[in-house]
């Protein structure tokens, strides 16, 4: 399992499409902090 992991970090590292896809998620990240610290995110507490 290790392994697989490694390979894949790799690989987000390494190649474009990587990087957009590892890009994409921290955006993704971003816009769900910030709709939780506006107030909008309710859907995000309730997980917790």
């Amino acid at each position: 399992m290790a392994g697989i992991v490694k390979k894949i970090k790799a690989w987000l590292a390494n190649t474009a499409p990587g990087q957009i896809i590892e890009a994409l998620m921290y955006a993704a990240m971003l816009l769900m902090t910030l709709a939780y610290f506006t107030g909008h995110g309710a859907f995000i507490y309730e997980a917790f």
